[in-house]
C-alpha cells in the first residue's frame, strides 16, 4: 500500500495538490466495514488515513513523496 500511494501521488501533481489542500485535517477513510484502511467504525484503525496524513507531512517538511 505504501509503495502504491507513493507511486500515485508522485506521478500525478494534481493529487498531490488536493491532498496538500486538506492541511492539518484529519484523513479517514469512510467505509464501516472495512476496520484496518477505514477508521469510521469503532475500534478501526484507519491506516490509509494515518498513511495519507504520513505521506502529506513528509511532503510538507521536505518537499519529497515518500512513507516510511
Amino acid at each position: 500500500m505504501k509503495q502504491g500511494l507513493v507511486l500515485k501521488y508522485k506521478s500525478n501533481p494534481d493529487l498531490l495538490e488536493q491532498l496538500m489542500k486538506t492541511g492539518e485535517h484529519k484523513l479517514v477513510e469512510n467505509n464501516p466495514k472495512d476496520k484496518y484502511w477505514a477508521g469510521v467504525s469503532e475500534g478501526s484503525k484507519n491506516e490509509l488515513g494515518n498513511m495519507l496524513m504520513e505521506l502529506r507531512s513528509n511532503y510538507k517538511e521536505t518537499k519529497t513523496v515518500f512513507l516510511n
